[in-house]
């Protein structure tokens, strides 16, 4: 926390440099789309914004010698692999049915992408969750004072061992603790948020990428109506609880549901349910480069409905200046026969039956 690099890194950010490290967020920033800086200061300010200026942590490191620091501000961990889901976008480290999908295929083009750079790529995750797992990790962090506590998976909401560590945090403590979860919003909301109570905070960040038949496609494993429904009593159950509860949806912007984000967010617009999205840079071939024009229009034309917010406003500039990248396209026809080899796609989203 006090290493050299991490010293300078407050240093330039302080006076105002705009490090390479963070170059992600410098340019979704230029783009006009939310960065993950701005989220996270907004976090820290309690929704007030994201300039920190005003807070109580320029005085802070104003008394601190050489930008070191005693306090861990936010820490995100992650439990494990632990899913029960299979997203078309996502990779062995992030779900264990992929995981168990992938080690069966390892010949694969797909798999073969990922270990023909790191040989130990199964061995690795393995490694990381049984040599020193998510909840060891938990605990080195539950030692210090940290305020922003984000858990990832997975599915870190399938893990009961958790929840129960995360329950018996002295209530000293949990009072200080703003608490995140992202989450695939299989799980009920309420039932967790009465098991954790005491907490500063309780913020889930539900990653969704469509409505109906396209969510349960692009994230193999969910049910959309029961997705709904988890979302739709939270909400009511947020509406009377007493604790300081929030939700958000999170969408990570791709090939498959770029005709579905209108629809998704007119679905969070009717329920006051705040909404930010990625746009997908790995694998290249699921992204926005891999569109044909015939599919971009027709998101352009669904997207226009809602172009007042400033996401959506980023997100059209992306679809008209980005080309289409024939040989990317190619590769995406090839991952859709092998994620889906009855081609449920062109049922379930007829505007790419041309293509096929």
């Amino acid at each position: 926390m006090n290493s050299d690099y991490q010293k300078y890194l407050r240093q330039q950010l302080d006076k105002g440099v705009a490090v390479d490290e963070c170059r992600k967020c410098w340019d979704r920033e230029s783009q006009g789309l939310p960065s993950l800086r701005q989220n996270i200061n907004n976090m820290v300010t309690d929704g007030l914004g994201d300039n920190l200026d005003q807070t109580w942590m320029p005085v802070y490191f104003k008394n601190k010698k050489d930008y070191c620091a005693d306090l861990l501000l936010m820490a995100d961990v992650k439990i494990n692999n632990l899913c029960n889901f299979s997203c078309a976008m996502c990779n062995a480290a992030d779900s264990s049915i992929i995981n168990n999908k992938w080690s069966a295929q390892r010949d694969n083009e797909f798999v073969v992408e990922y270990t023909d750079t790191n040989l130990s790529y199964f061995d690795n995750i393995k490694n990381a969750y049984q040599v020193k797992n998510g909840m060891q990790v938990l605990d080195e962090i539950l030692n210090s004072s940290v305020k922003f506590l984000k858990i990832l998976g997975g599915e870190p909401l399938l893990n009961p061992k958790l929840l129960a560590r995360l329950a018996d945090i002295p209530e000293k403590q949990r009072s200080k603790i703003n608490l995140m979860f992202i989450t695939n919003g299989s799980v009920d909301l309420i039932d967790v948020s009465t098991q954790l109570t005491g907490f500063r905070s309780i913020y889930y960040i539900v990653s969704i990428e469509a409505t109906g038949s396209m969510q349960n496609y692009v994230r193999r494993g969910s049910n959309w109506p029961d997705i709904e429904q988890n979302i739709d009593r939270y909400l009511k159950y947020a509406s009377t609880s007493t604790a300081k509860l929030g939700i958000e949806v999170h969408t990570t912007i791709q090939a498959l549901n770029i005709t579905h984000y209108a629809g998704l967010k007119k679905w969070c617009d009717n329920r006051k349910i705040k909404t930010t999205i990625t746009v997908l840079e790995t694998p290249v071939y699921l992204g926005v480069s891999v569109i044909p024009d015939k599919i971009k229009k027709q998101a352009v034309e669904l997207l226009t409905e809602a172009k007042s917010d400033p996401d959506v406003q980023a997100l059209l500039r992306l679809i008209k200046e980005t080309a289409t990248d024939l040989t990317l396209v190619e590769k995406f026809v090839r991952f859709i026969k092998w994620y889906d080899p009855d081609l449920e796609l062109l049922d379930i989203d007829p505007v790419w039956r041309e293509l096929f």
